[in-house]
């Protein structure tokens, strides 16, 4: 079972055990991510983190040592744009989720909307919202998006 827990952690950090819990697995160190809020895994293992504070969508490969890749977003630079990748902004992105076809959906906090990344890294806003920092996002095998507004 120990195999079973992942984690990302700061270059400085640590992982914790003791003696009835297993060792985590460190599947990356990260020195660019601010405020994680969200996290996501596709069926192809990609890890996928919002971070609130740097307004950037980021992606981690499974098992690679390298660097994080901007999907959507760009550090420090809020704002509402659709668009491709690093031409989109958010602000405050939060709870993040992802599809069985790979689609990303995204609370993004600041601007009180619902946007999702499509497997090209297109982003686009399809709802308005007043989720918060903490409330959930989930999407079923229909596409169906499940959110709480606190």
């Amino acid at each position: 079972m120990a195999d079973k827990v992942k984690l990302l952690r700061p270059v400085s950090g640590s992982t914790s055990t003791s003696p009835d819990m297993p060792q985590k697995q460190v599947i990356a160190d990260y020195t660019t991510l601010s405020n994680a809020t969200g996290l996501a895994v596709d069926r192809s293992q990609n890890v996928y983190v919002s971070d609130y504070a740097r307004h950037v969508i980021l992606k981690y490969r499974l098992g690679s040592k390298d660097s994080p890749q901007v999907i959507a977003g760009a550090y420090d630079q809020a704002g509402l744009v659709d668009g491709q990748g690093t031409v989109a902004r958010f602000t405050n992105p939060g709870a993040i989720a992802v599809d069985p076809s790979g689609v990303i959906y995204v609370v993004d906090i600041g601007n009180a909307r619902i946007r999702r990344i499509n497997e090209n890294g297109v982003v686009t806003t399809i709802a308005a919202t007043t989720a918060g920092a903490g409330d959930p996002i989930a999407v079923d095998a229909s596409g169906n998006i499940f959110i709480v507004e606190g």
